[in-house]
């Protein structure tokens, strides 16, 4: 099944029955919307009007919006970007806030690169004793950026 909706021209959830219908197998109306067979027929040879509920159901399945109920319902994901179970469940809005955190981070990782240049170009207007600090800075940015492990600015030396 063909799970791209934007083939379709998306007004809200106002789309014919037939042509809504029509992009699910029968046997995919009848187990999504635990309909029976000839309702499912009749959907797809537009001879009923699929219910807007079951309308708004079948575009958020279209748009991956919905999980399967084989998928696992307790993901979580750690710092190794792998995804692991766990006793709590994630919702799609969680889904979603993790995905844009990690394209946030990926942005701010390649601008480092950028950053970098900046930073030796400042440093070296900097006292021998600010310099000093400013590089052991930048090699803790430079240790984290490669590990990926965040650095704690607050702990103690010993």
């Amino acid at each position: 099944m063909d799970l791209k909706s934007n083939d379709l021209e998306r007004k809200s959830y106002t789309y014919y029955s037939k042509e809504l219908a029509n992009r699910f197998s029968t046997a995919e109306l009848m187990e999504l919307l635990g309909i029976s067979y000839p309702t499912a027929r009749r959907y797809k040879r537009g001879e009923s009007d699929i219910r807007k509920a079951e309308k708004a159901y079948l575009m958020l399945f279209l748009e991956q919006r919905i999980m399967p109920e084989s998928w696992p319902r307790n993901i979580t994901f750690e710092c190794d970007d792998k995804m692991h179970l766990s006793k709590y469940s994630l919702t799609w809005g969680q889904i979603e806030h993790y995905s844009w955190m990690c394209e946030r981070w990926g942005d701010s990782l390649r601008n480092v690169e950028v950053m970098k240049h900046y930073v030796d170009d400042v440093i070296e207007t900097m006292s021998e004793i600010q310099q000093a600090k400013a590089m052991e800075l930048k090699r803790i940015m430079i240790e984290c950026v490669s590990t990926g492990k965040p650095y704690d600015i607050f702990k103690k030396e010993a």
